[in-house]
């Protein structure tokens, strides 16, 4: 979790005056007797209250307060809300655990996109390493890949078809030049 709160600390001291103050908010509300610190049932109920139910359980907070602290301070909430923005999995496998460290996700859902809706037609299906060696997990596809490969493969992709891209713009203008090149030649001969 270290690895994650190290993370979201530096995107909220990068993070401009509108977002800070957005997170400022969030903390607000999810401290409603303003004491600086957020107890777990105020945890579980604003959880519970913007749909992250999974999120709302007493292990999944403990793993999130910092330093044996006994309630979850502001930085944790930096950090709590980095896990909900960035979509961090939990393991779809057999632990069903949040996922802190390195993960697969199924390419055929991470990809599938419903064109006639506009929106993502299934969430992802995502492992921890541990359940994705054990084989712990059903799933309808069987293509899975680390976050970093998966980052990189869409790279690749996207430089391949921008380079086909300009090769197809260069032939046609070429094509297209030599035509104007031969008409002209024509004109000259008649």
């Amino acid at each position: 979790m270290e690895d994650l709160r190290q993370t979201a600390l530096a995107y909220y001291m990068a993070a401009n005056e509108d977002i800070r103050h957005v997170v400022e908010e969030i903390f607000v509300e999810m401290d409603p007797n303003n004491h600086r610190q957020v107890k777990f049932k105020e945890f579980s109920a604003y959880m519970e209250t913007i749909g992250c139910e999974n999120m709302s359980s007493e292990e999944f907070y403990e793993e999130l307060k910092h330093g044996g602290n006994d309630e979850l301070e502001f930085d944790d909430i930096i950090t709590l809300l980095y896990i909900i923005y960035s979509q961090r999995p939990f393991c779809g496998g057999k632990c069903k655990k949040f996922v802190k460290g390195m993960y697969f996700t199924c390419v055929k859902c991470f990809d599938d996109f419903d064109h006639n809706e506009g929106a993502l037609a299934t969430p992802t299906f995502s492992v921890c390493s541990r359940c994705f060696l054990a084989r712990d997990f059903e799933h309808r596809h069987g293509e899975f890949l680390d976050p970093i490969v998966l980052l990189n493969l869409k790279r690749m992709e996207a430089l391949r078809n921008r380079q086909m891209e300009v090769e197809a713009a260069r032939s046609s203008s070429a094509t297209s030049a030599n035509g104007t090149m031969k008409s002209s030649t024509s004109a000259k001969v008649s």
